[in-house]
């Protein structure tokens, strides 16, 4: 009964660090890997006490690790998208088809359906700003002076 709960918490360990449940799979793998280690050394004949310094080496390796990827996948979800629409809010496009309702704009080497953030009327060859992204469309407003949102 050892062994399994021991494999059992280790299979739960590798599916923490896989699919990163905060912490909650990689409780249940350490709970499992020190009663296994336990059950293992009380199985063997072993003193029982043995069992608490031997089973604890492996459940504060584990329990580091888990903490380890907990903090990092923590961090990781806490950053800013680098890649896809939204990040190009705050970058400066020009207009190649006035926004009326629906216009587009260059920006970072590709067109893109925009349209006017306030209502206000764009010319072609205008320099605007991106404020906001929503269904893949580009709200943008003119830039005022400094390249900055009036």
């Amino acid at each position: 009964m050892g062994i399994v709960l021991t494999v059992l918490g280790l299979g739960l360990l590798v599916a923490e660090l896989h699919v990163s449940t905060g912490g909650a799979l990689g409780g249940l793998a350490v709970a499992g890997i020190v009663a296994g280690a336990a059950l293992a050394i009380l199985g063997a004949g072993q003193n029982p006490l043995l069992v608490i310094p031997i089973a604890a080496i492996p459940g504060a390796v584990c329990t580091a690790l888990v903490v380890y990827a907990a903090r990092n996948t923590a961090s990781l979800r806490a950053r800013l998208p680098r890649t896809g629409p939204h990040t190009l809010v705050g970058r400066v496009a020009s207009v190649r088809a006035t926004p009326d309702p629906i216009g587009q704009v260059f920006v970072d080497g590709a067109l893109w359906r925009a349209r006017s953030f306030r209502d206000e009327r764009l010319e072609i060859g205008e320099e605007v700003i991106v404020v906001n992204v929503r269904e893949m469309t580009l709200f943008v407003a003119r830039v005022a002076n400094g390249g900055s949102v009036p």
